[in-house]
């Protein structure tokens, strides 16, 4: 088997609209890429879901409600439609959001070690980001050109 043969999961969630008609989407599970996208849009929000220890997305939608919408949407692979999915009914969200917990197939502490390994690279790069910007700047500024701040900060 190669990877070419595999189909991703997915699951088609449907509701019915005020005028009757039958409405859906599609989601999949949780990718690395979501979810580095996740920790970069919404870090607090995540940041609270998983200390917290959730058991469920359910619990999730009560902590974190933008979240569980940028989840969703990221699921269905249309991340700027997460003010959309914040306007669903209830219900609709959660069909959804247990569909893509049960097909992320991860469990709470397991989806948790990943985001803990992922914050910790994210928060290396900020630093690294912040000491260029600080950098760049002392460089571009001619007042601090050959100072002993801008020496000091090429050498961090």
């Amino acid at each position: 088997m190669s990877l070419a043969d595999i189909v991703i999961p997915s699951a088609i969630i449907e509701f019915k609209s005020p005028d009757g008609k039958v409405d859906s989407f599609e989601v999949t599970g949780l990718t690395i890429e979501g979810l580095v996208y996740l920790l970069q849009e919404d870090r607090e929000n995540l940041a609270s879901l998983f200390e917290g220890g959730i058991k469920d997305f359910n619990e999730a939608l009560k902590l974190a409600p933008g979240f569980c919408s940028k989840l969703v949407a990221q699921a269905a692979g249309e991340p700027g439609q997460f003010k959309k999915v914040a306007k669903l009914p209830v219900g609709v969200q959660l069909r959804a959001l247990t569909k893509v917990w049960e097909l992320t197939n991860f469990t709470a502490e397991e989806l948790g070690n990943v985001f803990a390994l992922l914050g910790e690279g994210l928060e290396r790069f900020a630093t690294e980001i912040e000491l260029i910007k600080r950098l760049a700047s002392a460089e571009s500024d001619p007042s601090t050109s050959g100072s002993k701040d801008s020496k000091e900060l090429a050498s961090t």
